[in-house]
């Protein structure tokens, strides 16, 4: 785990969240931010509980009319069937155009948003490039985890350039950005029952619907 100042609070709890929406659900068999879950289009409910949060939600994808019908404003990615880097150098591009600072990135195929996350953020780092983490300022936070996790993620703007070089450089993977994020990496701990859950098949879909068992929202 990296070092932390336990006295700084910046990551608010309102600010702007993306939703990365442009993937093709190859695996899923459908579109898999319009299925039903609880007899709501999961994007709808996953924007719902963000807002609910306080968040000004923005959507991310490669389908120009798509989700007009969600009323929720929408982007799009960098480039078309690219992976999520295209996603989060759109979102991080839009983010500047707002005056944010940083954002949260998620992604589509998250069963639920989790208010406790955010409180995880505050209590345990931030990404003020004021504040040394490691002998190098944070610029991006994600939850420590045994695998590799860039989603749901805190990224600061100044990861644009960065982001954008990769690209063009052809390194277009998130694995590609983190690697040259080396060392400015915020691990954050969360308890037991907060880590996230996502699915890419129906069948994972199922399965933890399965083990919620109890009402879409949060836990």
């Amino acid at each position: 785990m990296n070092a932390m100042n336990p006295q700084t609070r910046l990551i608010p709890t309102a600010g702007m969240a993306y939703i990365l929406a442009g993937g093709r659900s190859k695996r899923f068999g459908q579109d898999k931010a319009l299925v039903s879950i609880g007899g709501e289009v999961h994007l709808a409910g996953l924007a719902g509980q963000l807002r609910r949060d306080g968040f000004e939600v923005v959507i991310v994808s490669q389908r120009h009319q798509e989700y007009q019908a969600l009323g929720l404003r929408q982007i799009f990615d960098h480039d078309s069937d690219a992976g999520p880097l295209a996603g989060v150098i759109a979102a991080l591009s839009d983010c500047k155009r707002q005056e944010r600072k940083h954002c949260w990135v998620v992604t589509c195929d998250l069963l639920e948003w989790k208010r406790e996350w955010v409180s995880a953020y505050e209590e345990q780092k931030t990404l003020d490039g004021a504040v040394e983490i490691s002998g190098s300022s944070s610029v991006a936070a994600v939850f420590d985890s045994e695998g590799f996790a860039p989603f749901p993620g805190v990224y600061a703007v100044s990861v644009l350039g960065i982001a954008v070089e990769s690209w063009n450089a052809g390194n277009r993977s998130m694995k590609g950005l983190h690697r040259l994020l080396n060392g400015r990496i915020a691990k954050i701990a969360i308890g037991p029952g907060l880590a996230p859950r996502n699915f890419n098949t129906q069948q994972e879909l199922a399965d933890l619907l399965r083990e919620q068992q109890q009402p879409r929202g949060y836990l």
